[in-house]
């Protein structure tokens, strides 16, 4: 009996043994070694309307909501006041529950479905969730925002998986608005060409109605993971105030996703010149090398070899404790990754919307552990001299004038020009007769675009003119060997210029 009593006892403090444990691993998945600034966190979640677009839902027709677009906007900011209680991560989750609900069923249906639509283990969470809610944040409910302006930062994500980043940076002075993007026809988002336009377009009102409630400097930065990286980038292209943008990982370093960016009607290479930190971990298909081709804008490249992807978000802080929680390989030590991470998004911001080279030094010249992160730099390449420019130049000066030019950019540009230059001021020399001219500026063309038809194409032209027929012969066969595969053209252009080229060249 004795003996039976003894094993009561041992499993009754087990069991008390297990709550503790759960108790303290809940509250303990929001540790972390971060050196937050001198600012207090406010938070205000803001329900606000685009007129200009229509509504997404079903609305009394005399109803706001029925006459535009309904945009969520959770808004993270430096903050002053007397102390009034931080929120509670049940705070977030409750936001986006269905009637702001915040029963634990609720609760615990938003948090599981963000986790299992990327795949994640939510049995590792049952133990810990009813104590994960009621951790504290650091951020404060529509706490009075501090004096002054402050730079903005655009980070659309899902609050609830993202506020570690967004209180952080708050507190060193940064506003964070994170806009709830959703689709063109429905709330679902697009992961193609018309749900990048229309993501563009909530990020773009969420500008203006920052600009229109708060107090922030011009200058402005924009951050995304995955597909709203991509989003990031496509509105840097139209803004030149988004003066830094961050790819906390993927998308525009996928191939899907890059090709998917150059088919916006914005895409212009000479137009992407706001600088750019592109933060990635290992994954077979993310290739930082698409984005090379950037080349006028200031590229900072980070490497975490030990993270993952998602791990960005506040999984990567979870993971200290709760192992595996996304099914992906090559994790190791994704918490500190996390926490380098986040320094080097508020060191990067600092240098450039700040404009403190201090923290310039600090992200390039840290004493981090290489098998954590590994930073580098690929600068911009200056911007070529326009139509105008060097139309002007060829006039004045002649074509040796240009190929002097050409040859000094080359040295550190392999597109010394853009293919539009080339071919319009080519245009400008058959018009003026200048084909000893254009003969040497083809010339040129082609050595930069050699996939390319047009140059072949022009030079043919210009023997022909100047009766060189062998020449001519040899460069038009060139242009149409090369038509097919050019990718300089759409197949409209192909086709035209492929009739011209069978039309044209020399008998």
């Amino acid at each position: 009996m004795e003996k039976k009593q003894n094993g009561m006892n041992g499993n009754f403090l087990f069991l008390v043994f297990l709550y503790i444990s759960s108790a303290l691993y809940g509250q303990g998945l929001m540790d972390r070694q971060l050196e937050y600034g001198k600012f207090q966190i406010g938070f205000q979640s803001i329900k606000t309307i685009d007129f200009t677009r229509p509504s997404l839902v079903s609305a009394p027709s005399q109803s706001k909501e029925s006459r535009g677009r309904s945009i969520q906007l959770y808004v993270w900011y430096p903050a002053t006041g007397p102390g009034k209680s931080t929120m509670k991560y049940q705070d977030y989750l409750s936001l986006q529950s269905e009637g702001g609900a915040q029963n634990l069923s609720s609760l615990k249906k938003v948090f599981y479905k963000s986790l299992s639509e990327l795949g994640g283990d939510t049995t590792l969470f049952e133990p810990v969730f009813k104590n994960l809610v009621q951790s504290n944040v650091k951020a404060i409910k529509d706490l009075l925002p501090a004096a002054g302006e402050f730079p903005l930062v655009i980070y659309s994500d899902q609050l609830h998986l993202q506020h570690l980043m967004c209180e952080y940076l708050a507190s060193h002075g940064y506003i964070v608005v994170s806009p709830g993007l959703q689709g063109t026809y429905s709330t679902a988002m697009d992961f193609n060409l018309i749900g990048m336009e229309t993501g563009v377009a909530d990020l773009s009102f969420a500008l203006g109605y920052m600009r229109s409630h708060f107090k922030i400097q011009r200058n402005f930065a924009i951050m995304g993971i995955g597909f709203n990286a991509t989003l990031a980038l496509a509105m840097q292209m139209r803004n030149p105030d988004a003066r830094a943008m961050i790819s906390l990982e993927g998308g525009i370093t996928t191939g899907f996703e890059e090709a998917l960016i150059q088919r916006s009607s914005y895409y212009h290479l000479e137009k992407i010149t706001g600088s750019m930190l592109i933060i990635r971990a290992p994954h077979p298909d993310v290739k930082p090398e698409l984005t090379y081709k950037y080349k006028h804008a200031e590229k900072v490249y980070q490497s975490y070899p030990q993270s993952s992807e998602f791990y960005f978000l506040n999984y990567g802080i979870w993971e200290r404790r709760l192992k595996n929680i996304l099914p992906k390989a090559n994790k190791g030590n994704t918490w500190s990754s996390f926490e380098y991470a986040a320094q080097s998004v508020q060191l990067y911001l600092n240098w450039k919307l700040k404009l403190d080279e201090k923290s310039k030094s600090k992200l390039f010249k840290n004493d981090w552990p290489i098998d954590l992160v590994q930073t580098s730099i690929r600068p911009a390449v200056p911007l070529p001299p326009g139509l105008y420019e060097l139309t002007a130049v060829w006039e004045r000066q002649g074509i040796d004038s240009l190929r002097t030019i050409f040859q000094s950019r080359k040295v550190y540009d392999e597109q010394p020009f853009n293919f539009s230059t080339f071919f319009q001021l080519s245009q400008q020399m058959v018009s003026q007769g200048k084909y000893k001219d254009l003969l040497g500026w083809a010339s040129l063309f082609a050595d930069t675009y050699p996939e390319a038809a047009v140059p072949h194409s022009l030079q043919g032209r210009a023997h022909l003119e100047l009766n060189n027929k062998t020449e001519a012969r040899w460069n038009y066969e060139k242009a149409l060997s090369l038509l097919d595969q050019d990718p300089e053209l759409n197949d409209e252009e192909k086709n035209i210029i492929n009739k011209l080229l069978k039309t044209g060249s020399p008998a």
